[in-house]
């Protein structure tokens, strides 16, 4: 996801009751209940500050108190630190370290970029362009291990590691993509030189791979997206998702492309992005403009993803959990309070209702 203008009309309202969960986190080890925390150092070294029940505390202590079991981040190759574009490698491996201290796992989102990738863009790290096709997949390998190699030494190596960021129009355009006709193959030998790049750093083969789309809703696309990644026979693990209520469609929409994929891929799913304004939402529907319709949009993404037959929904992301303050951090300042009324605390740094559904009731 990137910081955008676009909003799109809510599809369809979820008709399924809402009931507060009452499972334990501990009862299904290996189900993650992460969030994105890309941002959460370097709000706290610009003057943001968390509180839980009125008391300052770290905010990676805040998540983890809560049962926050997995912390997603990205990584740009060479950020210019607009727009919240600040992820460089070594940020990146000194956020990873705090993490770990705090017993999470970790999620490397690898944009192979140097700003936001999504569907409307995937740009090539300036340091890059000019390379003919063939040097490109070199360098998209050569990355991924060395980027692997110095998490590694930091005592800091992820558990999962996505190779692109919302690639369901492709990556490093305009070599792999946008996705047209003989794109197909530029972007599956990208993403097998990204696999090998990990398997080098990973002999082991204890890292997951995931390829995540934001198709978290459109059942044709994400089945017709996979039908060509593995066409291309690329080496995957998992499956990664987009859900925002107010672009991708109903929590029936989600429920039936998950069930597709893993009956016709059989792989493990999770929803890596998902997000919903605890206030400010003028399409909230049918989750209410509140803190609480918030918990209630998290809880039931959770429970539609455990709901996926044969055990093949593995985990829930929030993401822009952190982000609050903006006046505070984003340079240049710009407009943050759309992600900001998205986030898990209010406006003064406060942990809202939500961030109970890490604990999967209390």
């Amino acid at each position: 996801m990137k910081i955008s203008s676009r909003y799109l009309p809510i599809l369809v309202g979820c008709s399924m009751a809402l009931a507060v969960m009452n499972f334990d986190l501990n009862a299904e080890p290996g189900f993650a209940l992460g969030a994105d925390l890309s941002l959460i150092s370097h709000l706290e070294q610009n003057g943001v500050k968390y509180y839980d029940e009125g008391i300052e505390k770290p905010g990676l202590e805040i998540f983890q108190a809560h049962g926050c079991n997995y912390a997603r981040l990205r990584l740009f190759v060479n950020p210019d630190g607009s727009s919240a574009q600040i992820n460089t490698l070594e940020y990146t491996i000194d956020l990873a370290k705090k993490v770990k201290a705090h017993d999470m796992r970790i999620l490397l989102n690898f944009h192979y970029s140097d700003q936001w990738a999504d569907p409307t863009n995937q740009s090539i790290p300036a340091a890059w362009r000019g390379l003919d096709e063939p040097a490109l997949q070199e360098m998209v390998r050569n990355y991924t291990r060395d980027t692997l190699l110095a998490f590694q030494r930091e005592g800091c190596m992820p558990e999962m590691v996505q190779i692109g960021n919302e690639i369901n129009h492709g990556m490093l355009w305009p070599v792999g993509g946008p996705l047209k006709d003989l794109k197909w193959i530029s972007l599956g030998n990208l993403l097998k030189a990204a696999v090998a790049g990990v398997r080098e750093a990973d002999p082991k083969h204890s890292i997951l791979i995931m390829i995540h789309p934001a198709s978290g809703g459109d059942q044709q696309a994400s089945l017709g997206f996979f039908d060509n990644i593995v066409a291309q026979s690329v080496a995957f693990d998992v499956i990664g998702l987009t859900y925002y209520p107010f672009w991708n469609g109903s929590l029936g929409d989600l429920a039936g492309n998950m069930q597709a994929l893993a009956a016709r891929f059989q792989k493990d799913i999770y929803v890596v992005e998902c997000g919903k304004n605890w206030q400010g939402d003028p399409m909230a529907k049918p989750f209410a403009d509140t803190p609480e319709g918030q918990r209630e949009f998290f809880e039931a993404v959770v429970r539609t993803v455990r709901e996926v037959p044969n055990g093949r929904g593995k985990g829930v992301f929030y993401w822009s959990a952190d982000w609050i303050d903006s006046a505070k951090w984003l340079v240049p300042v710009e407009p943050g309070k759309a992600w900001e009324e998205r986030a898990l605390f209010d406006m003064s740094g406060n942990a809202l209702p939500a961030m109970e559904v890490f604990r999967a009731g209390r």
